[in-house]
């Protein structure tokens, strides 16, 4: 009795729902850049908002309502809107200007789904040397220090010489990278470095 009470309400509101998913799909994609998890996830979550407003039971989505959701996640993966090239290179430019590494920003495309080729395609502008530089500055370190350290002892220059690496290693750069960076002691050695790793 029940199960067909939950069926008859659903059956109901198809095309209800349809209306609602499209509108969702579209203020959302219009609104932010996403990976094509983001978008299916914010359907999920839509999804069940609107099922629970009937029928407060429900844990699960119908399989018509998944249908729903992969039919609108296609449209906009194949009109770009969602996921894809353009996803990956906003992502890769927004994550060097925060100044993470190879390794973070790998991560990061592997949480949001984002297929390997895009990475191997996208992963070619990557700049490691420039991103680690970018992180040095915001967290002042290395050159970027703050210029108040001629009293340490030996000692205290090591300990804050290892949290700089730490930091750095945290972000997701490469050990090498982080070892020369920590070794510059000019301009000059940092002019050096952004051009042998980064071309410039």
């Amino acid at each position: 009795m029940n199960i067909n009470h939950r069926c008859s309400k659903w059956s109901d509101r198809v095309d209800d729902y349809r209306n609602y998913l499209r509108r969702k799909a579209l203020y959302y994609v219009s609104r932010h850049l996403v990976s094509e998890k983001k978008l299916i996830d914010y359907l999920e979550r839509k999804s069940l908002q609107y099922l629970k407003k009937y029928d407060s039971d429900l844990q699960d989505l119908p399989e018509e309502m998944t249908r729903e959701i992969s039919l609108q996640v296609a449209k906009y993966t194949q009109m770009g809107a969602a996921g894809g090239t353009v996803y990956a290179e906003a992502r890769l430019r927004s994550l060097q200007q925060r100044g993470y590494g190879l390794h973070k920003i790998r991560a990061d495309f592997n949480h949001q789904a984002v297929d390997e080729a895009i990475q191997a395609q996208v992963l070619k502008e990557y700049k490691p040397a420039s991103s680690l530089v970018q992180h040095a500055k915001r967290k002042k370190i290395g050159l970027f220090a703050d210029k108040t350290d001629s009293g340490m002892t030996q000692l205290q220059s090591q300990k804050m010489r290892q949290k700089a690496f730490r930091q750095l290693m945290n972000a997701g750069h490469d050990y090498d990278l982080v070892s020369q960076f920590l070794e510059m002691t000019c301009n000059e050695e940092l002019e050096d470095f952004l051009l042998l790793h980064d071309g410039k």
